[in-house]
């Protein structure tokens, strides 16, 4: 049996006890009409002038995706119920308050189309936005999910693990190096059933950013696409301090009090510093006295990964990389072709950033064998995550 909203309890409750809340008809029609024309011209034809139902995963294609600044979607931030959702959230209606939203207009536009060959499943996993990334305990910002259009059931619609925010954070508060994917999975969690978000136009869902949650692709029995606006909500500021004595503490900052007062003045410039070490990693590598090459970079899903050249070896992808802070360690088919599996372990130098130091070690190496060690320069530069071709 799905999980049901409880509207026993007002829903900056339901936010607190179970990470995510719905608000229905929070968003005027006027605005969800316009935002449709809006996203529907920049669209290529043929989907440009067909129904909605006719979109396919095969026939969408963006000529310019909108995004913020768009003079049409931004207005979102000027319907009174949003703001007054997001003046609850944190407690203000002063934007740029140290406690208050940033002001900053941070959103994405979700589209999708029917999937004629997908066969309706419930969904029973997850994910946290934070691949290869650290998870902040506190974080500066809430989600916002705003339907611009009917859906359905299996309609690409979002599905939240409720109640997995509190057991992600007791893991962080663990442990705060903690990461997503590498350091557990939602069935460690034991959590419970989940939550899809069936919405009507100008429906809204708000989610805690330690929610595990998931979307479906869109193959319901009307072929309705999900169309809506990923919102993320930034506050000014990073918490220091969740504390459930505190009665004045609003619905986001209580979202966190669900394991106790807690105490953490770091989490920002935690956070912080560990993005800005993966970027420091990021470039084209070589070696000076041997035919090696690393293009070490951030994917998509926020992982840095490395693509690797080393002598009489196919060129390949790193397996398993982790990230530390320091230290980038993955795997790699180093002898082809008898693909005897290695360690590479690299590290920026810390007194030339232009020098990465790394160490190979097969797994087949004797006891007491040392790693060989190896020195690069950075011979190229990268600037930003990678999308497409790496």
């Amino acid at each position: 049996m799905a999980f049901e909203i409880d509207t026993r309890i007002p829903w900056t409750e339901h936010f607190v006890q179970h990470g995510f809340a719905v608000l229905r008809n929070q968003v005027s029609r006027e605005f969800t009409d316009a935002a449709l024309r809006q996203i529907r011209q920049r669209l290529e034809a043929p989907a440009r002038d067909l129904p909605f139902e006719e979109w396919t995963v095969d026939n969408i294609k963006w000529t310019d995706k909108p995004g913020p600044g768009d003079p049409v979607l931004d207005r979102l931030y000027d319907e009174p119920n949003i703001r007054h959702i997001i003046d609850t959230m944190y407690g203000t209606p002063e934007v740029g308050s140290p406690t208050g939203w940033s002001g900053e207009k941070t959103y994405q536009v979700f589209l999708t189309p029917f999937s004629p060959d997908y066969k309706p499943t419930r969904l029973e996993g997850g994910h946290l936005d934070f691949g290869g990334h650290l998870i902040p305990k506190f974080g500066n910002a809430f989600v916002m999910q705003v339907a611009l259009r009917d859906t359905e059931p299996f309609g690409g619609n979002i599905t939240i693990i409720p109640g997995s925010h509190k057991l992600v954070q007791q893991r962080v508060i663990a442990n705060p190096f903690t990461q997503y994917p590498s350091d557990f999975d939602l069935p460690d969690l034991g959590c419970g059933e989940p939550y899809e978000f069936v919405a009507k136009a100008g429906d809204v869902l708000l989610m805690q950013h330690l929610s595990f949650h998931n979307g479906n692709k869109c193959g319901g029995a009307t072929r309705r696409p999900r169309i809506a606006l990923h919102v993320q909500v930034p506050r000014t500021t990073f918490p220091t301090i969740a504390d459930p004595a505190d009665a004045g503490s609003p619905p986001w900052v209580r979202s966190f009090t669900l394991n106790g007062r807690h105490e953490d003045p770091d989490d920002e410039r935690r956070y912080m510093e560990f993005g800005e070490s993966k970027k420091r990693m990021w470039g084209e590598w070589t070696s000076a006295d041997e035919p090696m090459y690393f293009k070490i970079y951030t994917w998509a899903d926020n992982s840095l990964r490395a693509r690797i050249r080393l002598a009489g070896v196919p060129e390949q992808i790193s397996h398993g990389a982790r990230f530390d802070g320091r230290l980038l360690t993955f795997g790699c088919d180093a002898n082809a072709p008898t693909s005897t599996n290695c360690r590479v372990v690299l590290e920026v130098d810390p007194k030339n950033s232009e020098q990465m130091i790394g160490t190979i070690t097969p797994e087949s190496a004797a006891p007491g064998e040392a790693p060989r060690t190896f020195l690069l320069r950075r011979t190229g530069i990268i600037t930003t995550r990678l999308n497409g071709e790496a």
